[in-house]
């Protein structure tokens, strides 16, 4: 089972980088550019065409709640994910360490390409590990992520659309299950032999961690809906992590940009709210978040904050050269077509 899910994987992570390629060109970020600001301007323009008439007030405290408090949890707990997946590969990174990580990992999601990813794949490697298993790692850590939006998710849609809950729930099961397995298949490989639980307590922990990212995105999207008087309610805001996920999983738009909108549209129907909430919301939380994270980003950087951690003398640090090699040759293999 663990070589068929592997064998799955690697597949999956070939498709992705071969759709991804095709924006690394100059030609091929511009293109994607264009087309997602061009989907994202239309997305807002309709939406607010939709909404209803009559006059809408700002409510400065959800906006000052989500900008001031919301968007800096976010950032804290995506520095929590990190530590949990270095956990995964035995290595301890203070939570210090992970925050500069974290904020550059997320702007890099901004860029047509994976770019949290491969952030977080170099911290990694500079941190001890190979290419190869940072990736698996990361792999493994975007599966809880994934099956932890569905989750919420589908508890959200139950009192809405059975049959549509009953499908993410289902989903969410699945894909976290394959993320323990990922996970499972890490600490097996370990030299550090470590305890027989740990593959559970590691897998439990990043669950814990993406369910708790999901649900305070959702309050942030409630936030913004308040805010800027566009309506929705709370379950609408709820489901819209999912949009998010989904979006994200497409790399090779920047932050899902115009796609996030279209799909947020869709699920707020599902909830009774109407698609111009959703897209709004969707969209809106873009410009909140950008400022603050532009001054944080400064902040740390006045501060002396280093993006990529050194290696350290616990045993987790640098590799020899001929550890480098086999360490550059796995990434290669993990993207390696088999039927080729």
């Amino acid at each position: 089972m663990l070589d068929r899910l592997q064998h799955l994987l690697r597949r999956v992570a070939h498709l992705l980088d071969r759709l991804s390629a095709r924006t690394e060109s100059p030609r091929g970020r511009r293109i994607s550019l264009v087309a997602s600001a061009v989907v994202f301007a239309i997305a807002m323009v309709l939406s607010l065409n939709g909404l209803p008439e009559g006059e809408h007030e700002l409510v400065w405290w959800a906006i000052l709640v989500t900008a001031l408090v919301g968007i800096p949890t976010l950032i804290v707990l995506s520095a929590v994910e990190y530590t949990a997946s270095a956990a995964v590969l035995g290595h301890q990174v203070r939570l210090r360490e992970a925050l500069p990580i974290a904020l550059y990992a997320r702007a890099a999601n901004l860029l047509p390409i994976p770019g949290a990813a491969l952030v977080r794949m170099q911290a990694l490697k500079r941190a001890g590990s190979s290419y190869g298993k940072a990736a698996s790692v990361t792999m493994a850590t975007a599966l809880f992520w994934m099956g932890g939006a569905l989750l919420v998710g589908g508890v959200v849609l139950v009192p809405f659309h059975i049959l549509i809950a009953v499908g993410f729930l289902a989903g969410g099961v699945v894909i976290c299950a394959l993320g323990y397995v990922a996970v499972r298949s890490i600490v097996a490989r370990r030299g550090d032999a470590p305890h027989t639980g740990e593959a559970v307590r590691r897998s439990a922990v990043l669950l814990l961690v993406e369910v708790l990212m999901v649900a305070i995105r959702g309050v942030l999207f409630w936030f913004v809906m308040i805010g800027f008087d566009i309506g929705g309610s709370f379950q609408g805001a709820m489901v819209l992590p999912v949009a998010v996920v989904l979006a994200s999983a497409l790399g090779f738009f920047p932050a899902g940009l115009g796609v996030r909108e279209v799909i947020s549209g869709g699920l707020a129907r599902l909830v009774g709210d109407t698609a111009a909430s959703g897209v709004l919301a969707s969209g809106l939380d873009r410009l909140v978040s950008l400022p603050v994270m532009a001054v944080i980003a400064i902040a740390l950087a006045i501060s002396g904050h280093r993006l990529m951690p050194h290696g350290d003398g616990d045993g987790t640090g640098g590799l020899d050269p001929d550890e480098e090699a086999e360490a550059d040759a796995a990434i290669e293999h993990l993207f390696e077509d088999e039927t080729a």
